[in-house]
């Protein structure tokens, strides 16, 4: 269900923020206005959000995104973020 091209950086990922190298359980969410694809997954059964920014993508850079969302999160106003990477267009999250 991951984009190949995705696949190594969500690996690593999982990695360093998890400590895991596979999802026990995914499963795509639909809506919303933001192009990116977005995952509840579940690893040691404990559900998480993955979002994926694509390269190309209509909203362009997505460092912005992930700012506000980290910015956010640390503010006490969004699901703690476990994981991200505004390069490779990756963020892990609590799933609310």
């Amino acid at each position: 269900m991951i984009p190949e091209a995705k696949q190594p950086a969500v690996e690593r990922a999982l990695d360093q923020a998890l400590g895991v190298h596979k999802i026990d359980d995914i499963r795509p969410l639909t809506g919303g206005l933001s192009s990116a694809q977005v995952f509840r997954i579940v690893v040691r059964n404990q559900p998480y959000l993955l979002r994926l920014t694509m390269p190309g993508a209509p909203a362009g850079d997505p460092s912005g995104q992930l700012a506000s969302l980290q910015t956010a999160a640390e503010a006490g106003i969004a699901p703690h973020i476990w994981y991200v990477d505004a390069q490779d267009g990756i963020l892990i999250a609590d799933f609310v």
